[in-house]
């Protein structure tokens, strides 16, 4: 039987800049009131609501016209487009609930 060996490399190697800022402090998290603004101005007759308890993870819920005839990826892609390049940076995490207002009733 053969020992596992753990090692530990400690790196002192400047911090990546590839030109996106990391949400490192609480300045650079993002308001839920922000991300529904972002979302109102793409899509003005929905009704969002988006919560968070931390501001990096968020869960919006957003019914309106604009998803009738589309799949559940497109209505994600057109939900993705409006909040632009936050999501992935100052945004970590967004569960979404996309619905038409019919769907939105049952």
């Amino acid at each position: 039987m053969t020992s596992a060996m753990r090692y530990t490399v400690a790196l002192d190697l400047p911090p990546v800049n590839d030109g996106h800022p990391r949400p490192e402090n609480k300045s650079s998290r993002m308001d839920p009131k922000a991300i529904e603004q972002r979302i109102l101005q793409a899509m003005p007759e929905a009704r969002v609501s988006v919560i968070s308890d931390d501001q990096v993870h968020y869960t919006a819920r957003i019914v309106s016209d604009d998803f009738d005839g589309l799949s559940r990826i497109q209505r994600h892609r057109r939900v993705h487009s409006a909040i632009g390049d936050e999501l992935g940076r100052e945004i970590h995490a967004l569960s979404l609930d996309l619905k038409t207002p019919s769907e939105a009733e049952r």
